[in-house]
């Protein structure tokens, strides 16, 4: 095999490694998460906090798991693994929606809405790095806003309404 074809196959190979270990991670997050033992607001709170914190932190992670389930050199079998590391997440977060809304702790709406407006949220976050790194690193919203679009309002229904 010629050094050049070698040394892309090797990179795509060693890429490949890498994007499978990142998905592992995310599915083992994932299942620590399921072990914590708070009320509902409070795991759904926990989890988008830690998320929104980690793609501050580290946005390569989600371009990462972007980039393996949007290339259309990705092997199947990485964008299933992909896709379904992201339908548990959204699963996760649906429950979760559900179980807080059912104790008050999260506004009443449809919970695949709220899942899409969260899910929206977290992906233009991604997309900003890329597209405007300057504004990412400058004004990257702290959780507790995007969590603000989950909370019901302190004043009841009947007193928004006057």
């Amino acid at each position: 095999m010629p050094y050049p074809v070698m040394m892309a196959s090797t990179r795509h190979g060693t890429q490949r490694r890498s994007n499978l270990q990142t998905l592992q991670e995310r599915r083992a997050a994932l299942q620590r998460f399921l072990a914590i033992l708070l009320p509902p607001g409070e795991r759904l709170d926990f989890l988008l906090t830690r998320l929104i914190e980690n793609r501050r932190e580290h946005p390569e992670v989600a371009q990462l798991h972007e980039q393996v389930q949007s290339a259309e050199a990705t092997p199947p079998d990485l964008r299933e693994q992909a896709r379904q590391v992201n339908q548990a997440f959204a699963d996760l977060l649906r429950q979760l929606i559900v179980e807080g809304q059912a104790e008050g702790s999260v506004i009443d709406a449809d919970p695949d809405q709220l899942l899409t407006v969260v899910s929206a949220t977290l992906d233009g976050l991604t997309r900003l790095v890329v597209s405007n790194p300057e504004r990412y690193h400058q004004h990257f919203p702290d959780a507790s806003i995007i969590l603000t679009m989950l909370k019901p309002s302190p004043l009841g229904s009947e007193e928004r309404k006057e």
